[in-house]
Formats: C-alpha cells, sequence, structure tokens
C-alpha cells in the first residue's frame, strides 16, 4: 500500500468521515491536483440551461504533452471528477490503477475516457 498511499499524498487530502451506526475510521479521498490538460475544441461538450447557455462535459480529450509526473488529478472544467493517467511501457513506472490492483484498495472504478494511442 505505500507506494499508492505516496500517489494519493501528493495529489490530495484524505478527510474523515463518519458513517452512521458503522464503527471504524472511514475516510474520503479528495483530489486537489487541478491540470491544465483539457483540449477544449477536440472535447465533446452538451450544451443545456436557458438557451443552452451552459456546457457539460461528455467527452474529454487531453493535451498529452502538458501532463508531467502526475498520476491522479483532475481539472476546472470537471471539478468533481477524479482522473488517473495511466503510463505504460516503461517496466519501472506503475500508474496508479495499477497499484490500487496490486494493494487490494476498493471503492474506486476505473473508466477509460481517452487515450493519446491511434
Amino acid at each position: 500500500m505505500e507506494m499508492a498511499q505516496g500517489v494519493l499524498e501528493e495529489a490530495g487530502e484524505l478527510l474523515p468521515v463518519t458513517i452512521e451506526r458503522e464503527p471504524g475510521n472511514y475516510f474520503i479521498y479528495n483530489v486537489t491536483n487541478c491540470l491544465n490538460v483539457l483540449d477544449h475544441a477536440r472535447s465533446k461538450w452538451q450544451p443545456y440551461g436557458p438557451d443552452g447557455k451552459f456546457k457539460r462535459l461528455l467527452e474529454p480529450v487531453f493535451i498529452a504533452e502538458r501532463f508531467g509526473d502526475e498520476s491522479v488529478f483532475k481539472f476546472p472544467e470537471d471539478p468533481i471528477t477524479s482522473y488517473c493517467f495511466e503510463r505504460g511501457g516503461d517496466g519501472d513506472e506503475e500508474g496508479f490503477k495499477a497499484l490500487v490492483e496490486r494493494d487490494g484498495l476498493t471503492g474506486l472504478e476505473f473508466k477509460l475516457v481517452w487515450s493519446d494511442e491511434s
């Protein structure tokens, strides 16, 4: 769990929560690492509200060159959803999803939303 814990500590904070009638210590993870990586022009949006004044992000497209070493992040256009960036092929570098699966952590659901592979 040490490696996954390190990634989580770098990208956010654990907030204690109480669950009614459930003994024990529980936490919610809040991602605070916010990146400017969204390609607005190529992402798909759904207009809503009066006269379609507002937009809801349907399918994000990212600008790969803007990513650094971050694994877990969110971005201003979708502040509720947390994302993880998976890198492959390096051998030494294990992505966050792989760390979660290896350490047997639960409570997370992963869904592929974008790939820079053609």
